[in-house]
């Protein structure tokens, strides 16, 4: 459903850009890797593996890992992009590690008492 709602809200965007864009795509196998990487493992495999924690989990416990996507983002971005890692970035990151870890320890001593 979600994925045909969003193509769907999508389409008239697509199409704009499709008729107005004067840039030509080229076509190579590294752009169709691409799409299919975002299309199927980025969005279905992450979606349901998402899905499968949360019902294994919890909502309550999977909620607070949501807080290391900007993390993996910025890790991934200096990996595969060369963006340049900046200090903020670091001691943000720094900051939600030590927020998880501390969300975990919380959890487990409600759960012990």
């Amino acid at each position: 459903m979600t994925i045909g709602i969003g193509a769907t809200v999508l389409f008239p965007f697509s199409l704009y850009e499709t008729l107005s864009s004067t840039t030509a795509i080229h076509w190579e196998w590294a752009t169709i890797a691409a799409i299919l990487y975002v299309g199927i493992f980025a969005s279905i495999i992450a979606f349901l593996c998402w899905n499968s924690g949360v019902i294994q989990l919890g909502a309550n416990k999977a909620s607070i890992y949501l807080n290391f996507i900007p993390v993996f983002s910025s890790i991934f971005a200096v990996l595969f992009l060369d963006e340049k890692l900046h200090s903020f970035q670091l001691i943000g990151g720094l900051a939600v590690v030590a927020g998880v870890i501390l969300s975990g320890k919380t959890n487990k001593q409600r759960l012990q008492s």
